[in-house]
């Protein structure tokens, strides 16, 4: 009976610390568990093995410990500047009870570290380590696996149990070296000196085992651990030491508090302007979006005590205090305590309301000014059919006419379907008078984007760097996209709506994506080549196919994309996009030019524009606001495998030219037939599941399905192109980050 009590106690208390501290454990510990639940943020640990003995990788292993030191800080410390926000607005009735902030600052801490109402606590640091302890753990994973292959890649129920127990052994081995500083607790005032500075060098030592990499990194892990202790026995040691204090020396202490306190706060407000140069000068990507992850949420942490939390506990005590006296000011200091818990609770609607609701940018779809000659110019599209027997005509083809359909997936669609084409046309020369016609969806209209833009240049004799050639996709798709797209969803896009409301169109993290898309592959080529690369990509949609000397050279290109309103499924074209064709499709690049331009405005849609629309994957991106059309969402939310598209082109070619052979390539990197029967008894996770597997495998499956008995009926070729080891697909992570290891899995699959 007295274990039941302990194990009931032990409850208790977990349940009244985490009613007392939900907001910052959650949003403490989001970033590390999104790690762990999510592919992409496997795969931002395993960039972190990228590129040993490089400088990047200290930069970066020392600011993500940083940054966990960060968030533990504004998750532990007493904000002073909400005492003094407090002392400002009720400062006589204060002054009068001879309250004094040194008094308040103990009080608040022993509410949020040991009891309140009288219901014991477990200290807030300890909930405050595990976000460290996660990273730790999956780094260990990771470089264990790397050795020894012992651990799988994907999240299971024994990989969480092992969590589980690594993170009770850990805060039980912190629990039980706090005595081993008991004479250090003595000696507090020079510790309490040294302290962060102990921090920071661990922190380097640990940076740089990371960087001098292979077996080394173990030690670093070690420097990692040794990191949490530090800061346990740290903080713990600070708890003790001002439960003992005089009141003399409390002043003094809240006056280092004080210090400490606004030196964090410049930190954090220097890594997030840090941030913003950073992208303006494309150099974003190479901070890891882990550190941008924990910086965000430590500000809004920081932002959400200072103003709301801190307030609203001031006011409650001084109200109880002075309650306990029968001051006439109870009254008065419960109010307040009333309107800062309502401003709380403001924010926290207007925060969900911006997330689930509405957002302070629409997002309005990037568009550049030009001439009304070159409006003109870029407004001459040909019907498909009229297209198709002009192309044929130059393009001499003694064999069939292929006809490509991509499928989305991220970065490593793009990669796959860039790879294989790249592959193809290095072993058939002819193939680019072969094939006619590419549909893509999401990740693979990047891949061929690229690709188009590597074939034009490569017909005028610019060609990428030297050694780089299929190395190419691994530059491009080895890019960190994820970090700027996590900066402008959790910050930036809401400050930069302020700064472009003259602007034709919206700097979010949409647009910054596609100028990192630009900075990526400028980095494959020669600087001479810069112009052309501006000119290509920048430039409008229709550059390529309006080039007189590369005329019926360029396969076409149809980007599906989908609107959010209507649901109808978008196409951006060098062809019109003819209803009799295309059925309930929408002629996107024709409703833009008319619903955006006018006889005094005139504007392009730029080809990474129209990229990013197919794109546009929630949170990671945005949807883009089209005046006349809507909001544009990634094309694979309406069908990922391109084949919709590409079996009402074949149709139409096969009904005019029977006589043609075809082949119809599929380009895959992931199943389109789910066959998971899996039992699910949660309705929330049923009814998210169904929603996104019917775009996603299931329209994809029937019109792949659709395509391939049409091809086979009329006698044509129908070829899939998928990376795939004993019957299954290969596994590499979906999302706009990839490692070098994934990029280099999908390599060994190309030539199969």
């Amino acid at each position: 009976m007295n274990e039941f009590s302990k194990v009931f106690e032990f409850l208790i208390r977990i349940f009244y610390s985490f009613t007392k501290n939900w907001l910052y454990i959650i949003l403490a510990t989001a970033a590390p568990f999104l790690l762990y639940y999510v592919s992409q943020g496997k795969e931002i640990i395993v960039m972190l093995f990228d590129n040993d003995g490089c400088w990047l990788n200290f930069l970066n292993i020392f600011l993500i410990l940083f940054s966990f030191i960060l968030l533990f800080y504004v998750v532990w410390v007493i904000p002073t500047l909400s005492i003094d926000l407090a002392f400002w607005i009720r400062d006589k009735s204060l002054l009068q009870n001879n309250v004094k902030k040194h008094e308040m600052l103990n009080k608040l801490a022993s509410n949020a570290n040991y009891s309140v109402d009288g219901n014991i606590l477990y200290p807030i640091r300890n909930f405050a380590n595990i976000p460290l302890l996660v990273f730790i753990y999956l780094v260990s994973e990771q470089l264990i696996r790397r050795e020894a292959d012992l651990f799988s890649n994907s999240f299971n129920l024994g990989n969480a149990f092992l969590l589980f127990i690594f993170l009770l052994i850990s805060l039980y081995i912190g629990h039980a070296t706090r005595g081993d500083i008991k004479q250090t607790i003595y000696k507090i005032r020079a510790f309490r000196k040294t302290g962060i500075l102990g921090h920071v060098i661990i922190i380097f030592i640990a940076a740089i085992f990371w960087k001098i990499g292979s077996y080394f990194q173990f030690i670093s892990i070690v420097f990692m651990f040794l990191l949490f202790l530090w800061n346990n026995c740290y903080h713990y040691a600070i708890e003790r030491v001002k439960e003992a204090l005089e009141d003399i020396d409390k002043i003094q202490d809240y006056n280092d508090s004080d210090i400490k306190y606004k030196f964090f706060l410049i930190i954090l407000i220097f890594l997030l302007i840090a941030f913003a140069l950073s992208t303006k000068l494309d150099k974003l990507n190479h901070i890891s979006p882990l550190i941008i992850l924990n910086v965000c949420f430590s500000f809004y942490i920081a932002l959400v005590d200072l103003l709301f939390n801190t307030p609203s506990e001031i006011f409650e005590i001084q109200a109880k205090n002075e309650k306990e006296t029968e001051n006439p000011n109870t009254r008065e200091q419960s109010a307040w305590a009333v309107i800062f818990r309502f401003l709380k609770v403001v924010a926290l609607f207007f925060a969900i309301y911006l997330i689930f609701v509405d957002s302070l940018s629409s997002h309005r779809i990037r568009k550049e000014r030009i001439s009304a000659q070159e409006f003109r110019d870029f407004g001459n599209r040909e019907n498909l059919i009229k297209y198709y027997y002009d192309w044929k005509s130059v393009n001499i083809c003694d064999d069939a006419i292929y006809l490509i359909a991509a499928q989305g997936g991220g970065s490593k669609a793009g990669a796959w379907v860039g790879m294989n084409l790249d592959y193809m046309f290095q072993s058939d020369t002819c193939l680019l008078r072969k094939i006619f016609a590419i549909s893509t969806v999401s990740g693979g209209t990047s891949g061929i984007n690229m690709l188009l833009t590597k074939w034009y240049l490569n017909d005028y004799k610019i060609v990428p760097r030297e050694g780089i050639n299929m190395d190419i996709y691994s530059s491009i798709y080895g890019f960190n996209y994820l970090s700027s797209s996590l900066w402008g969803l959790l910050i930036s896009d809401g400050i930069r709506i302020f700064l472009d409301k003259k602007r034709d169109y919206d700097r979010d993290r949409n647009y910054y994506h596609q100028l990192e898309e630009l900075v990526a592959i400028k980095k494959c080529y020669h600087d001479s080549s810069s112009n052309q690369l501006d000119t290509l990509l920048n430039g409008d949609f229709m550059l390529k196919w309006n080039d007189p000397n590369y005329k019926y050279r360029t396969p076409l290109h149809f980007i599906n994309t989908a609107t959010t309103q209507a649901g109808k499924r978008a196409i951006v074209s060098p062809v019109i996009v003819d209803s009799s064709i295309f059925n309930t499709s929408i002629d996107f690049y024709d409703k833009f030019r008319s619903k955006n331009c006018n006889q005094c405005n005139y504007f392009s849609l730029p080809m990474v524009t129209a990229v990013k629309l197919s794109q546009s994957f929630p949170f990671s991106s945005s949807y883009n606001y089209v005046d006349g059309v809507g909001n544009m969402i990634d094309g694979g939310l309406y069908e990922n495998s391109g084949c919709n598209t590409i079996y009402e082109i074949y149709t139409a070619l096969k009904n005019c030219d029977k006589y043609q052979k075809f082949v119809i390539f599929s380009i895959q990197c992931s199943d389109n037939d789910n066959c998971n029967t899996d039992p699910v008894n949660s309705v929330f996770v049923n009814t998210i599941s169904s929603a996104a597997s019917t775009p996603f495998s299931g329209h994809s499956h029937y019109w792949e399905q659709k395509l391939k008995l049409e091809v086979d009926r009329n006698n044509d070729s129908f070829r899939l192109i998928y990376p795939v080891k004993n019957g299954v697909f290969v596994d590499v992570p979906l999302g706009i980050a990839l490692s070098k290891s994934s990029i280099d899995t999908l390599k060994k699959y190309v030539k199969q």
